[in-house]
């Protein structure tokens, strides 16, 4: 961001805010002033004044701040705009069915992907996925299918972010972008949960620019040799028939490096 445009106390805000995660919902002021290491006075100041517009609330159960229901309007809002979802409701319940596994839609939220859709498998022994839930970029098909479509600076910049928890090089990334560009989809067995695996395939816009990513993911004794192509074949036909919706045209888009995109996909 332009230093120009930089609102310190703002940021602080969105700080705070963003404490607040499926995993972490519920706070006390001593654990957000550890956390974020602000002054115990502004830090106050600040959820005083999130709790008097209902961003924030006190559990009646706990006592700790956790997130308010004027959230929830918001987020309404947002959602109810956001076309890829509802373009995308029957296809992806089409290919759950047709899988039985659970299928995700997943955007780029900076350095991180964020499921914005789901259905969850009826099968008895499943993975679930929870809209809102972050994944990394670099690791499971769900975020590599994102990261692919990156310009090498922010391929970077994400690696940077994430090389703790890699064991391979940013030359080796690399060579899995493109790998996955060459093929035109992702594939994962067990590189972010033990016996999970994953699918996924790019949804793309009428600019020729990736906007999400489909994914299939489920327990990994589904994801043998013999169901791997049909998995692979029906996602593909999925996200292809989303990329049509949101107005992409296989054979009019270009790619980053200027050529056409064939359409096809390699599988």
């Amino acid at each position: 961001m332009d230093e120009r445009y930089e609102l310190k106390l703002l940021d602080k805000v969105f700080d705070v805010i963003e404490c607040f995660t499926l995993a972490d919902p519920e706070h006390s002021l001593t654990d957000l002033q550890k956390k974020l290491n602000i002054h115990k006075a502004t830090l106050y100041r600040i959820l005083v004044n999130l709790e008097h517009r209902g961003y924030i609330q006190k559990s009646k159960h706990s006592g700790k701040y956790q997130l308010g229901a004027k959230f929830v309007s918001v987020a309404n809002v947002c959602l109810s705009t956001f076309d890829l979802r509802t373009v995308a409701q029957p296809y992806i319940k089409a290919l759950a069915q047709q899988t039985g596994e659970t299928v995700i839609i997943n955007v780029r939220q900076g350095y991180h992907g964020i499921c914005i859709e789901r259905i969850n498998s009826l099968q008895p022994v499943k993975i679930t996925a929870d809209i809102g839930r972050k994944c990394p970029l670099l690791r499971g098909a769900s975020g590599k299918i994102l990261a692919a479509y990156c310009g090498e600076q922010q391929l970077a910049a994400i690696y940077e972010k994430e090389k703790k928890d890699l064991s391979v090089t940013f030359g080796d990334i690399c060579r899995q972008m493109e790998e996955i560009r060459r093929k035109g989809y992702a594939i994962s067995f067990q590189e972010l949960d033990r016996d999970t695996a994953g699918v996924s395939f790019p949804i793309w816009d009428a600019a020729g620019e990736v906007v999400a990513g489909l994914s299939v993911i489920g327990p990994l004794y589904r994801f043998g040799k013999g169901s791997i192509p049909l998995l692979l074949r029906y996602t593909a036909e999925c996200a292809a028939q989303i990329s049509g919706e949101m107005g992409y045209s296989a054979y009019g888009a270009t790619t980053e490096g200027g050529r056409k995109n064939e359409g096809k996909l390699a599988y």
